[in-house]
């Protein structure tokens, strides 16, 4: 199950990765649309964003001409794991200060534990992860923490 080289990463931090774009009225808006939060604050001449808009605050681009695909989102699918599948489990958000236009946000990734584990799905590890945001003063926006099962394909029973 990959051996023992997946216990180094426990407490290892990914690389800090700074949004492309500031936070704008507009992307606050569209979010809202897309998510159809009519909530008053997401809207008007001082808005906030909904706290979730995090995760794609930072996202990156999917495409631009003569560059690679955005930065995968999860550093746990970097751990060197014999485990070529995986799952979430779950995510869980805490949230800080909120996001308002002309916010960049950054993030980093911690891997915060790896749990050697046998699912119905297979042998494979439960591996959670931090991921902090912060704006470009350095307050803290907040925290989502994501655990994912990676693991091996148990075969299937035939009768």
């Amino acid at each position: 199950m990959g051996g023992n080289r997946w216990q180094d990463w426990i407490g290892r931090k990914g690389e800090v990765i700074e949004s492309e774009f500031s936070v704008s009225e507009a992307s606050i808006a569209y979010f809202s649309e897309f998510s159809e939060n009519g909530r008053p604050d997401y809207f008007g001449s001082d808005p906030i964003a909904p706290p979730t808009m995090l995760m794609t605050a930072t996202r990156g681009s999917a495409w631009r001409p003569g560059q690679e695909v955005a930065v995968p989102y999860y550093f746990a699918l970097d751990v060197p794991l014999d485990a070529p599948h995986s799952i979430n489990l779950s995510i869980e958000f805490e949230f800080g200060k909120p996001l308002r236009p002309g916010d960049r946000v950054s993030r980093q990734s911690t891997i915060a534990d790896i749990v050697p584990k046998t699912l119905r799905l297979g042998d494979g590890f439960i591996v959670v992860e931090h991921i902090d945001y912060w704006n470009q003063n350095g307050e803290r926006l907040g925290r989502l923490t994501n655990s994912l099962f990676r693991y091996t394909k148990k075969e299937a029973v035939r009768a």
